[in-house]
């Protein structure tokens, strides 16, 4: 597991292991989960073998990804919860 402020993988990076960093820049190949507090972006280039979560997700087009993808952050961890109460709300 790496922790990062920010991790950038270039167009011709490689890196096989899960990622938890603030931001997360992705342009090459990863095969590993990501995990991001601020943003995860992924350039038209990236392919990604792994499940993301991160309150905050950009994918250009022509971006390849297999996986996982659970939009959240710190303050309504539960989106199921969050969603049912909001549904189930008069307002």
């Amino acid at each position: 597991l790496l922790k990062l402020d920010t991790l950038s993988v270039g167009k011709t990076g490689r890196v096989k292991a899960n990622i938890k960093a603030n931001n997360v820049i992705i342009e090459g190949v990863v095969i590993g989960n990501i995990q991001a507090s601020v943003r995860v972006l992924l350039y038209p280039t990236a392919r990604i073998l792994g499940n993301i979560q991160t309150p905050e997700l950009i994918i250009q087009n022509g971006v390849i990804f297999e996986g996982k993808c659970r939009i959240t952050n710190k303050e309504n961890p539960s989106a199921n919860q969050l969603i049912t109460s909001l549904y189930d709300s008069d307002e």
